[in-house]
């Protein structure tokens, strides 16, 4: 749905109420460079936060709040979900790549959900606001799973750090689902290092190291887009449950990627610097030891 210069939908039904959520929180001049998310719910029995028929979310920092009543994993007759997807001007390039890989029906971990009944929302020039997803779309999944993808919708504009190295290990031919458990763990400031805040599911839509919740990280599921909720959080859509269960032992790549780093001993894996090629090449040592072609 592509919308000219300027041209804002007046109409009173959900799809117009949402686009017109989207492009006005695009054009806010507020919005600083973390600003806020952007949602549209709306629901036949108003079972979302707050009791009302539709939650919008525009004042929010980000999608962690957008919730079902009582943070279920059901829904209760959904009519319309929308959100906000955009990105820092200052990596276009690298976001424009990663929101191409994140929306491919074919490429995409979520490319199950991306099929007949999501919609995206473009400005007059072209330039992508956001997306939405129908009624009919909406009653084939679990609430959770459309939550993590809304998170990961977020990233570009959120961690455009973790998006640069995303985009570096792409171009030398990782694959987008690999890449971004790669950028989970680095990022780009001034150099590249590693840091496990992402990594540990924080505001982001895979958890590769740790237990969150009775489950671990399940490399098989997140690189075959079969998600699987199975508990409350959100980045749990890529978890197989039990205490010991690990398919493969995507938590060490932290611990070989430190290791090979300018500080070993860094405190929880965060601010160690490390040079790009000991990075990927620690990687793809990791994958081959690890995962079976």
């Amino acid at each position: 749905m592509v919308f000219k210069a300027g041209d804002i939908p007046d109409g009173t039904d959900h799809i117009a109420k949402a686009t017109r959520t989207l492009l006005l929180a695009s054009r806010d001049p507020d919005m600083a460079y973390n600003g806020p998310a952007t949602w549209y719910v709306a629901s036949n029995v108003g079972e979302f936060e707050g009791g009302a028929s539709y939650q919008q979310g525009i004042n929010y920092p980000c999608h962690m709040p957008f919730q079902v009543k009582n943070y279920t994993n059901k829904w209760e007759a959904p009519i319309i979900l929308a959100s906000g997807c955009t990105y820092a001007d200052e990596y276009k390039e690298q976001s424009l790549a990663f929101i191409a890989w994140l929306l491919s029906p074919t490429e995409s971990p979520w490319r199950s959900l991306l099929q007949e009944g999501f919609h995206t929302v473009e400005d007059g020039s072209g330039n992508l606001k956001g997306f939405y997803f129908d009624q009919e779309q909406l009653l084939k999944f679990p609430f959770l799973l459309f939550k993590n993808f809304c998170i990961a919708a977020r990233i570009p504009y959120e961690y455009p750090a973790h998006v640069k190295v995303w985009y570096q290990a792409v171009q030398e031919g990782v694959s987008g689902s690999d890449a971004l458990i790669l950028a989970s763990m680095l990022l780009w400031k001034n150099k590249l290092m590693v840091d496990s805040t992402r990594a540990g599911g924080h505001h982001w839509p895979i958890r590769p190291i740790g237990n969150g919740d009775g489950g671990y990280f399940d490399y098989n599921r997140w690189t075959n887009a079969d998600p699987r909720p199975h508990y409350q959080n959100p980045n749990g859509c890529w978890t197989v449950p039990g205490g010991s269960i690990l398919t493969i032992d995507v938590g060490s790549l932290i611990s070989l990627l430190c290791a090979n780093s300018s500080n070993p001993s860094a405190a929880s894996w965060q601010s160690s610097d490390i040079e790009w090629d000991v990075a990927l090449s620690t990687f793809r040592k990791w994958k081959e030891k690890y995962v079976k072609a």
